[in-house]
Order: C-alpha cells, then structure tokens, then sequence
C-alpha cells in the first residue's frame, strides 16, 4: 500500500488528457521514481470508472475491485490517479467505489482554470458534439454555471481528516514549468518532465467552428463529429482563436 495518494479530480478542459497520456506513456519511468499511475486495465484515466459511477454500469464492480487490489498492493510509496470526471463528486461517493483511498494521506489535486474561460470550454465542447444547440448565455442559464463555484464544488474535500487539498491555478505564468505536466512533476518532487513533441488533446474548437458544425448538422450537409475531425487536422486553430 503507497504511503501517499494523489487524486487528481481536474478540472475538466484543464490539460487533463495531455497529463494523462504523458502519464501513461511514462508509466515505466514514474515506476523507477517512487510513483505508480494506476488506472483500470488498458485505460489511460480513471474516466472509465467516474463514467461507471455515473451511469450505474454494471461493469462498476469489477473495475472498482481491480483498482482497489492495484492500490492495496501498490509497490511504490506514491500512488497518482486521475480522473477529470471526478470534479463534483462527492467523498463519500468516490471512497464507497474506492475504500483503499481511506485513512491513507490523500492529495486532492485541482487545477481551476479562469471561470469565464472555463465556462467557455465546457460550452464549447458540448456544442462541438451537438449536445447543445442554444447560445453560451443559455448555456449557462441552463446549468447554473456548470461547475464553477470552485469553492461550492471543492468544500467538501476540506473538512476530511488525513485529506489536503491541493488547488492550482492554470495560468501559464504560475505553472512550474508552465504547464501541467511540469507542475505535476514538481509536486510529486520529481525532475523535469521528458522532453516530447507538444501537442494539443481534446481541445474544444473556437465558436466560429462551433457554429459552422451546428449549421452543417443542421442542414443535413455532414457528420459534425466527423467534419470536427477532418478540419482540426488540416486547419488547427490558433490558441488566441479558441
């Protein structure tokens, strides 16, 4: 069992599948420091058990059981599990799934992103796949600001006894290194991360894309999803046009 849990909660649209993959990619290379980045078998997050917790699936128990036996006999001293989907939930409910997360020092890491920007995103990537057609105002009509009240969302996690919440604002300038990766390595007491090739995952598309995809699907013209695809490859998008 490590002496030491990271549960990386997000949030969601803050660099989070870029970690998770570098995560994954250097799984071995963590191992040899003293970190172990536990996921279900053949996933490269925890997503698949929030989505299970979620939707009551029935694949839930064995997932669970898998990844508190991974946990329980966890060679290395620090344990890290991630999972962007776990913003929102409570304890009480990820500890009824998990009970290894139990009186084991545990580091809940959240990295809270502008909330204008935030917002933006979160509409943005439902509008990109069509699971919602009106505008970012009844966006946020319709969700109460879907999640932004950081502190509303994370007060439970700071009455627990043995739990240390650990926030980190995403801005470019108050990331060691200046980006998450980085960050997360120097929270960990790690070195620097290995270099590789940058690369944006998951990214939302801007709104001028955005209404582009609404206006296709609409029309009848092309697969939104599929038009996303083709277009993110061969004309990425500039950050300041997101």
């Amino acid at each position: 069992m490590p002496d030491e849990i990271w549960l990386h909660i997000g949030l969601p649209k803050s660099g989070t599948s870029s970690l998770q993959k570098h995560l994954l990619t250097h799984r071995e290379s963590l191992a040899g420091q003293g970190v172990s980045y536990v996921t279900p078998k053949g996933k490269t997050s925890c997503n698949d058990l929030a989505v299970a917790m979620n939707k009551s699936r029935e694949d839930l128990g064995k997932m669970a059981a898998d990844l508190n036996a991974a946990l329980e006999t966890c060679p290395a001293p620090r344990a890290f599990l991630s999972s962007e989907m776990f913003y929102g939930m409570t304890p009480e409910a990820l500890f009824s799934v998990l009970p290894a997360l139990r009186g084991r020092p545990l580091k809940v890491l959240a990295y809270l992103r502008r909330q204008d920007r935030y917002i933006e995103a979160k509409y943005l990537q439902k509008a990109k796949n069509l699971r919602f057609l009106g505008s970012i105002d009844d966006f946020i009509e319709r969700f109460a600001g879907s999640g932004s009240d950081y502190a509303a969302q994370l007060a439970p996690w700071l009455d627990l006894s043995g739990v240390t919440l650990v926030p980190r604002i995403l801005e470019r300038p108050r990331l060691v290194g200046g980006d998450v990766v980085s960050d997360v390595y120097d929270l960990l007491g790690l070195g620097e991360p290995e270099p590789e090739e940058a690369a944006d995952n998951n990214v939302s598309p801007g709104i001028h894309r955005v209404q582009l995809l609404q206006a296709a699907a609409a029309a009848g013209l092309a697969d939104p999803r599929r038009l996303q695809r083709a277009l993110a490859a061969k004309f990425p998008q500039d950050p300041k046009d997101r």
